[in-house]
């Protein structure tokens, strides 16, 4: 059951981690419609485009290697997945950061 390889619980995960990151797109994008274009809807903004990029790289994840869409593996899905995974950090410390200048200012 806990063979990586074989386990039905790897690819279902994978899934479940994908359905959360689209919930979490779709939470942060009617958020942002409620808040205008104050600090915090910058900072929304920065948690939805940080949840697309975990979404993609969860899609990336569930895919693999990608060698039966024609990647290698040595130019692999694996590779856009860390990518997608640094950028999805990057904005959610830009969050943080308007979040923290908004505190600082009121």
């Amino acid at each position: 059951m806990f063979d990586y390889s074989s386990s039905i619980l790897n690819p279902a995960l994978k899934i479940v981690i994908a359905m959360g990151y689209a919930y979490v797109v779709y939470l942060y994008f009617r958020c942002n419609a409620e808040f205008g274009d104050s600090t915090t809807s910058k900072a929304l903004k920065a948690l939805l485009i940080m949840g697309i990029f975990g979404l993609l790289g969860a899609s990336f994840r569930y895919i693999g290697h990608g060698t039966e869409l024609g990647f290698t593996k040595e130019f692999s899905l694996k590779w856009l997945q860390s990518v997608c995974y640094i950028i999805q950090a990057y904005f959610f410390i830009s969050a943080a950061r308007h979040l923290g200048n908004d505190a600082q200012t009121s």
